[in-house]
């Protein structure tokens, strides 16, 4: 029986990773080792720097191989790792253990988010049980992911003594909103709904063009929202949002 894709790629990756090791191991004055890594120079020396960034958005490196060659592995990254994953001004997720990097967000996508923010700053005057998470706060999910939604809505009493650390959360939020933008791939929002999913997270999904709300609860089918209506969730008491509102912006 002809082997399988699967298995086929397990034996590529198992002959890379046996050729570093001997690479590795290898006696650097051997002579072909000297003439390979005099023209890895030359090579790198003619290409223009690829920016850190750029790399690690592929995948997050931690180990190197001899000459400075880069050898992919994938491991579980500190707090600390993952803060100096990118650059400032960037936004980046830690998912299936990769850094990976977000596409850059529309005027009209921060314009809308404000109006989210808005109505939760209105809303946590009658419920101040409710915190309120917008932008780069991250979340670890059941899978171990590091996920920073657009805005995350957490029911202080998860935080201990209801103070929130200066830190990552160990934990998802309770409630979701993302607001999908036309740089947003198809395989990036099919991984993250899974991830809130498995994670027992409420999601609201906010798409500009359609005009449309999607609620997706872990236990029941998904609702969809139109923007001449009100939006409501069962978990938060007296919480409603004027759609009109948000996709007017």
């Amino acid at each position: 029986m002809p082997a399988s894709p699967g298995d086929a790629l397990a034996r590529a990756r198992k002959a890379y990773q046996d050729f570093f090791a001997l690479w590795n191991d290898a006696d650097e004055d051997i002579p072909i080792l000297k003439q390979s890594s005099k023209g890895i120079r030359r090579t790198a020396a003619s290409l223009t720097p690829i920016p850190r960034a750029i790399l690690r958005s592929v995948r997050q490196f931690d180990t190197l191989g001899p000459k400075g060659l880069i050898m992919a592995t994938k491991s579980a990254i500190s707090w600390e790792d993952f803060l100096a994953a990118g650059e400032e001004g960037q936004r980046w997720e830690y998912v299936d253990g990769e850094v990976e990097f977000m596409s850059p967000v529309y005027l009209r996508h921060q314009a809308m988010l404000f109006v989210l923010i808005a109505r939760f700053a209105e809303y946590r005057k009658q419920h101040p049980e409710w915190l309120c998470f917008p932008g780069d706060a991250t979340f670890t999910m059941a899978s171990g992911n590091l996920r920073c939604p657009d805005l995350s809505i957490v029911h202080a009493s998860r935080f201990p003594e209801g103070k929130v650390p200066d830190a990552k959360a160990d934990f998802p939020p309770d409630i979701v909103f993302e607001i999908i933008s036309s740089g947003d791939t198809a395989s990036q929002m099919a991984r993250k709904r899974k991830d809130y999913q498995e994670s027992g997270v409420i999601q609201v999904w906010i798409d500009p063009q359609r005009r449309l709300v999607e609620v997706v609860y872990p236990d029941r089918p998904s609702q969809y929202i139109e923007e001449s209506q009100l939006l409501a969730i069962d978990k938060l008491p007296g919480f409603s949002l004027d759609l009109h509102a948000v996709f007017s912006v």
